[in-house]
């Protein structure tokens, strides 16, 4: 019965975005998702299906967005996905309204992608827009095991300001802190929707460069800090962490002139946690990722990626999320047939640093319509 609702609910979504597109308001709907499939040589103990190899459907991405007039607008990302045990599901990704009063000068309030490094404010949802099969497994969403609030519910302060020499962004989030909670079998961490779990706000900032030679160069900086409290079963508070983020980003594009070239993805993330509470200390741990694909032609990329994550021993952050050191690297082939779909085969080796090491082989594909 639940999986009847879920499917009607959803047809009924589908139909009314339909009808929205074609109304006078006039939004601007579009739809992405893709077909992954998967296969491990994980330890059977570790992973029982892992050996199996499994297709699956990935996020039914549903973007809106509608001017409301010359300075106002709105943007929606609605996903529909499944969980491990088939449940179909609607998430509110990212709901923002926007006030524009400059290129300078730029408010909106909302539920956002939080301004931390290139990939999360590039990518978004949509499977067919990075050029890999998937996000970096640190970067990945809090409801997928993320370490990172990539989310935020709040206010955003926005805009570019452009000179002979580089041009400028900037950005500064203030919202809802997150908090990691059970499911009585593992702790996550949830960006709070609705409610703040204390009075100090999480503030989010960044800073970045893109010079004007050469093309497709930027720089980035960026921040943020929060009090993350950890409950549990019970919604009792049994911890509180005052983490700080500190971070930089590099990426450049040398495609922008030709449909040849190199593309660099680099982000490096530092997490300065302390329990407020215990009063333990500090931890300082890392993760950072260095990412470069060549254009062979404008459909063929192939592209590599190294992943480092590592975990000071005893930080109470990590220690409830159960992140452990790693090293992941990953080779992949990017075939485009067209610019709204895109073949995608990836090798993996995962190095679980004293517990694991092992292969994963992928194939997606990638579409929009």
């Amino acid at each position: 019965m639940r999986s009847l609702r879920n499917s009607l609910s959803l047809a009924l979504l589908i139909f009314i975005l339909l009808q929205a597109n074609r109304s006078v308001w006039g939004f601007e709907f579009k739809g992405f998702a893709d077909v992954t499939y998967t296969r491990s040589s994980v330890d059977p103990g570790i992973d029982p299906g892992g050996r199996n190899g499994s297709f699956a459907l990935g996020q039914f991405d549903l973007f809106l967005t509608q001017p409301l007039e010359n300075r106002l607008d709105v943007l929606s990302e609605l996903v529909v996905e499944s969980n491990k045990l088939g449940d179909t599901f609607i998430d509110l990704e990212r709901l923002q309204i926007s006030y524009f009063f400059s290129d300078a000068l730029k408010l909106h309030a909302g539920r956002f992608h939080n301004i931390l490094g290139y990939w999360n404010t590039a990518y978004h949802h949509a499977a067919l827009f990075p050029t890999t099969i998937e996000r970096p497994k640190f970067l990945a969403f809090e409801d997928d095991g993320g370490i990172l609030p990539v989310h935020l519910v709040g206010v955003w302060l926005s805009g570019q300001v452009a000179t002979a020499l580089a041009e400028i962004d900037y950005g500064i989030m203030a919202g809802n802190g997150p908090s990691l909670k059970t499911d009585q079998v593992r702790f996550v961490l949830d960006p709070d929707n609705i409610s703040d779990p204390n009075k100090n706000k999480a503030v989010s900032a960044n800073v970045t460069f893109k010079p004007s030679i050469p093309a497709g160069l930027g720089l980035g900086v960026f921040g943020n800090t929060s009090q993350v409290p950890i409950v549990d079963s019970s919604m009792s508070p049994i911890q509180q962490v005052d983490q700080s983020i500190l971070g930089a980003d590099l990426f450049y594009d040398n495609t922008l002139n030709g449909s040849s070239g190199l593309e660099l993805l680099a982000e490096y993330y530092r997490f300065m946690d302390k329990d407020s509470q215990a009063n333990t200390g500090n931890f300082i741990s890392t993760a950072y990722y260095v990412q470069s694909g060549y254009h062979l032609t404008e459909r063929f990329i192939p592209y590599l990626r190294y992943e480092q994550v590592r975990i000071e021993a005893g930080d109470p952050y990590f220690l409830k999320l159960g992140t452990t050191n790693s090293n992941r690297w990953v080779y992949g082939l990017r075939y485009s047939l067209n610019p709204n779909s895109a073949l995608k085969a990836e090798v993996r080796i995962v190095d679980q640093v004293g517990l694991d090491r092992y292969n994963e082989y992928a194939a997606q594909w990638a579409f929009g319509f």
